[in-house]
């Protein structure tokens, strides 16, 4: 097993084509934490946690930024 780091628009296809790929929860919740803080950075309001992931949004009517966290069981992700 290993996990998938994305980060996108509520309701959109991801940007990234390939998400970050990891081999355990704890970096890639170190990863998430990370483009967390960026968006902290850019004046967005953050909710969440390392193991679920994150909701940003910068006011009421912004579509705000999803941080998820997906584990994934297929090897040719690796």
């Amino acid at each position: 097993m290993h996990y998938h780091v994305v980060e996108n628009t509520p309701g959109y296809m991801p940007e990234e084509e390939y998400p970050a790929v990891f081999s355990n929860l704890r970096q890639s919740g170190a990863y998430a934490l990370d483009l967390a803080r960026e968006l902290r950075s850019d004046g967005y309001h953050v909710t969440g946690n390392m193991r679920s992931g994150y909701y940003a949004e910068r006011d009421s009517g912004d579509l705000g930024r999803v941080i998820t966290i997906d584990s994934c069981y297929e090897s040719d992700c690796e």
